[in-house]
């Protein structure tokens, strides 16, 4: 048990990534990163070229659970159709 310490299990971890967290996440980031008009333009290019960084990040979270919708549904179809026992 000493070796886990520090690490999630699955159904942790999965929780960490469901999609309303991410939205979460992604509202409280896009939030923070509004850029107000009245800030220098230097400061406010900064601002814009952050909140694309942001937007990058996010769009890498969704690209990892579209994969791992998309492998889930693979696995699904090739286990093939479920037999259930008829008495």
């Amino acid at each position: 048990m000493a070796e886990n310490q520090g690490q999630k299990s699955k159904p942790e971890r999965e929780v960490l990534w469901s999609s309303s967290s991410l939205y979460e996440w992604m509202e409280e980031k896009m939030n923070w990163l509004m850029v107000p008009p009245f800030l220098p333009k230097e400061t406010r290019q900064h601002l814009y070229g952050a909140r694309r960084e942001m937007m990058l990040a996010a769009r890498t979270l969704i690209d990892k659970s579209i994969s791992r919708l998309d492998e889930a549904e693979r696995r699904q179809q090739s286990q093939g159709p479920t037999k259930i026992p008829v008495d």
